[in-house]
């Protein structure tokens, strides 16, 4: 019985981890007091490949993105889209990196109103033109890379402006809620028909 127990223990300790989503984190800062952060989760992404490049989306429910610009409070669901061009003989479509969050296409980014209008979008970009990038997760960022931010507001105006850093702060493994419950309701269900077969087994009569 000892022994299934400690089996069970360390099958409980290693299994969660391989059916883990590994979640990044990074911080952001740009110029005129934008700052924030937001995750991608590693799972979710998805690769489509045509003639043209490569393309790599990321859009989970739980990545979220928080940030502060000036008096604007503002957080929401965020996407990645990246694409690389990689046809040839020369490049003819821009590659890129961006993650938006809100209007036009990520909803449900939320702000406080400021002067009788509210942050309804944001866009961080990489624009690498026309060179050949692969594109991944974690961005491409060279000595002379220009990442631009885009605000967009309720009244329909919008403010454009460069983004300072861009970095990976954290990565962490987050064990997937339906996993683990399986994972714990499977464990006592074995735990508890070892203990009973070990019972019968002990009752006089029983061979």
């Amino acid at each position: 019985m000892r022994k299934i127990v400690l089996g069970l223990l360390l099958f409980a300790a290693v299994c969660p981890t391989i059916w883990a989503d590994q979640v990044n984190t990074y911080k952001f800062t740009g110029l005129n007091g934008l700052s924030g952060t937001f995750t991608l989760d590693a799972n979710a992404a998805v690769i489509d490949i045509d003639p043209l490049g490569k393309t790599l989306r990321v859009n989970s429910p739980s990545d979220m993105l928080t940030g502060t610009f000036g008096p604007f409070e503002f957080s929401g669901h965020n996407a990645l889209q990246a694409f690389g061009f990689t046809g040839e003989p020369t490049p003819v479509i821009d590659s890129f990196w961006t993650v938006r969050a809100g209007f036009p296409l990520v909803p449900n980014l939320t702000s406080n109103t400021v002067a009788g209008r509210s942050i309804t979008g944001i866009n961080l970009t990489i624009d690498y033109g026309s060179g050949f990038i692969d594109p991944t997760l974690n961005p491409v960022i060279f000595p002379n890379t220009r990442i631009i931010y885009t605000l967009f507001y309720s009244d329909g105006q919008k403010d454009d402006s460069t983004v300072n850093s861009l970095q990976l702060t954290s990565t962490t493994t987050v064990p997937e809620p339906n996993t683990a419950l399986t994972l714990l309701v499977g464990l006592g269900g074995v735990a508890l028909a070892a203990r009973r077969f070990q019972r019968k087994c002990r009752t006089p009569g029983n061979k």
